[in-house]
C-alpha cells in the first residue's frame, strides 16, 4: 500500500511540474509572441520610413537635373554670349582700322 502511495504522490508531483511547465511554456509562447508583434510593427515602419528616404532621393535626383540643365542652359548662353562679344570686338577693330585710313585720307584733302 505504501508503494501505491508513493506511486500516486510521485505522479501527483509529476502533474504538478508537468502544470507548471505548461504554464512556463504558455507564457513563453505569449511573450514570443508579444515580441513578434513588436518586430512586425518595428518592420513597418521602417518600411515606411524607407519609402520617405526614396521619395526623397528621388526629390532630389529631380532638382539635381533641373540644376545641371540650367548651368548647361547658362554655359550656352555664356558661349553665345561670348562669341557676340567677340564680334563686337572685331567689328571695333575693324571700324577703328576704318576711321584711321579714313583719317589719313581726310587729312590728305585741304579745301
Amino acid at each position: 500500500m505504501k508503494r501505491s502511495t508513493d506511486e500516486m504522490l510521485q505522479g501527483k508531483e509529476l502533474i504538478i511540474w508537468a502544470g507548471r511547465s505548461f504554464s512556463e511554456i504558455e507564457v513563453s509562447v505569449s511573450d514570443m509572441s508579444a515580441q513578434s508583434e513588436q518586430i512586425s510593427a518595428t518592420v513597418r515602419e521602417l518600411a515606411l520610413i524607407c519609402e520617405g528616404l526614396v521619395e526623397a532621393i528621388q526629390n532630389i535626383v529631380t532638382v539635381s537635373n533641373h540644376t545641371a540643365e540650367g548651368a548647361e542652359s547658362l554655359s550656352t548662353s555664356s558661349e553665345q554670349q561670348l562669341a557676340a562679344m567677340q564680334e563686337v570686338e572685331s567689328s571695333a577693330a575693324l571700324l577703328s582700322s576704318l576711321a584711321e585710313k579714313l583719317q589719313v585720307l581726310v587729312e590728305n584733302f585741304k579745301i
